[in-house]
């Protein structure tokens, strides 16, 4: 806020618009190889520039990207959302649209009844972990000291973390029973919640390591706390985003 009067504000484009209106296609390779990502994303930045050549728009993924932290460019690593990439380490397909966002297959845990399991992942050694961290590995020992390494779960070089949130998250891996499972079954819930919230902290953890980088803060989007009443989001999502 600039004062009484003025709001700054910051805009960004989806790659549904960039598709349609610059012909930019979301292809695996777009999401699977750091350098084609860097030039394509070169490209993109200045046809929006050249688009709107006098408004503050950019190409910055719903905001996960904050614009001071590509003063200098990026490679990507893994730049999917959050749990698009936690889905995929429990089993889920990526669901890759040329025109649009990515997904995943849907409720890769619709069946889960016992959490236990989950805990024993070894992250590490399970795709698309192992994957995105060989990446990170080879880009950091190939790619020049100007180009910043970026890896999952961060967007840009000011080290804040980014994942959904545990409802969101829960939602995504579960289906719509996440919400029937908190009446039913709340330990049941808590359980999963906790798991989330340790794999995220887990993999965030994994991949600044892996490339070199401090965390400095998080950014949870917790989309679907819309979908539950202010009591069942005090019990059930406040205390793990605090955990988180």
């Amino acid at each position: 806020m600039t004062d009484s009067n003025h709001m700054s504000v910051l805009g960004s484009v989806s790659f549904g618009w960039l598709h349609a209106h610059g012909g930019f296609l979301f292809d695996e390779g777009f999401f699977f190889d750091p350098r084609r990502r860097l030039e394509q994303e070169r490209r993109m930045q200045d046809f929006v520039a050249e688009r709107f050549p006098d408004l503050p728009i950019y190409s910055i993924e719903a905001h996960l990207v904050q614009v001071e932290g590509r003063r200098r460019p990026v490679a990507l690593v893994g730049g999917l959302q959050p749990n698009l990439i936690l889905g995929a380490a429990v089993g889920a397909r990526f669901v890759i649209s040329p025109e649009k966002d990515p997904d995943i297959s849907p409720e890769p845990l619709a069946g889960l009844t016992d959490v236990s399991p989950l805990w024993d992942i070894d992250w590490p050694d399970t795709w698309p972990i192992s994957f995105l961290l060989a990446q990170i590995r080879e880009m950091r020992q190939t790619l020049g000291p100007d180009v910043a390494v970026i890896p999952p779960f961060f967007w840009d070089t000011t080290g804040r973390a980014t994942t959904h949130g545990i409802i969101t998250t829960a939602q995504k891996l579960l289906g719509e029973r996440v919400f029937l499972e908190m009446a039913d079954n709340p330990e049941f819930v808590r359980e999963l919640f906790a798991w989330i919230v340790d794999a995220y902290v887990k993999l965030i953890h994994l991949f600044a390591d892996a490339a070199g980088i401090s965390v400095t803060g998080l950014h949870a989007g917790e989309c679907s706390g819309c979908m539950m009443g202010p009591d069942q989001f005090a019990e059930f999502a406040v205390p793990c985003l605090n955990d988180l």
